[in-house]
């Protein structure tokens, strides 16, 4: 991301889509607490291993679980464009909706992600019929130019 636009992600995170970025920043504070480090994505602020399964975006912050693949960096700072786009109504639109389809896409598909018979790529389609997954993936790979390794 260039400069200007980074100064612009920013200043829409800390404005418009304030509610996330503030509960984005008490999570890296607690994050902090415990000890892990902080890492920078494409000017977005990361943690690594912060649970055992599953990742989720707070605005310019993200936290990854200890399943994350290559792809889950750039889907979850499109999550981070979402935030800018949808303001105040992020957790509505998208927060609440993502947890929820998070919950029970787990649920029914729990013998495909035990068993390990999915490819990443298949995981990620079957994740990806939820529309604000979809868009979130979407946007932060061609924002932040993800490149399919072979």
């Amino acid at each position: 991301m260039k400069k200007p636009a980074l100064i612009a992600f920013w200043l829409l995170s800390l404005t418009w889509g304030l509610p996330a970025a503030l509960a984005g920043a008490v999570l890296a504070a607690l994050c902090l607490a415990k000890g892990l480090k902080p890492k920078l994505f494409r000017g977005n602020i990361y943690f690594e291993h912060v649970r055992p399964r599953g990742s989720n975006n707070l605005g310019p912050f993200f936290f990854l679980g200890d399943n994350a693949i290559e792809f889950t960096p750039y889907h979850e700072a499109g999550h981070g464009l979402q935030n800018i786009l949808y303001g105040p109504l992020f957790f509505l639109v998208v927060g609440v909706p993502s947890e929820l389809w998070y919950g029970h896409f787990n649920r029914k598909y729990a013998k495909e992600i035990s068993s390990g018979s999915w490819s990443d790529g298949e995981r990620w389609a079957a994740y990806e019929k939820m529309p604000v997954e979809r868009q979130a993936s979407s946007w932060g790979a061609k924002v932040y130019g993800w490149k399919k390794q072979e």
